[in-house]
């Protein structure tokens, strides 16, 4: 899988009481859960999905690091663990992005629509009613 699953991404509780990410649609697509290994240890799981994105393995993350590591910051090779691991800085560039026009500036440009997609994002992420607010 070359990209990440499309989003939207929600949280599933399902009746064991175990929560995972996975799509809404496309028959709930599992994004990341907690599968558990012989040592009964829970491990954080991505998806590996075969060329057509749909289906594939839950791998764990720890399988999915380039070099050996003992303890320390690692990158996981799966393309939905980046997209976390961005989500940070992608914030906070919308939230830039977000509040560097003016309504007047927006309605000059031709830009309303991709501003108020940029600023749902941002409400979305943080609950905020008016995300404009610098």
């Amino acid at each position: 899988m070359d990209k990440h699953t499309p989003g939207p991404w929600k949280w599933y509780l399902d009746m064991h009481g175990m929560i995972d990410l996975r799509t809404p649609h496309s028959g709930q697509l599992l994004v990341m859960d907690y599968g558990s290994m012989p040592t009964k240890r829970p491990v954080l799981r991505f998806a590996e999905r075969g060329p057509d994105d749909r289906g594939g393995l839950m791998l764990p993350a720890n399988k999915m690091v380039g070099e050996l590591v003992k303890i320390g910051f690692v990158d996981i090779d799966n393309p939905d663990a980046r997209l976390i691991e961005a989500a940070p800085e992608m914030y906070d560039a919308l939230r830039d992005v977000g509040c560097a026009f003016s309504d007047i500036e927006i309605d000059k440009l031709g830009i309303r629509v991709l501003i108020e997609k940029v600023r749902a994002a941002i409400a979305k992420a943080t609950e905020e009613t008016n995300p404009n607010v610098k």
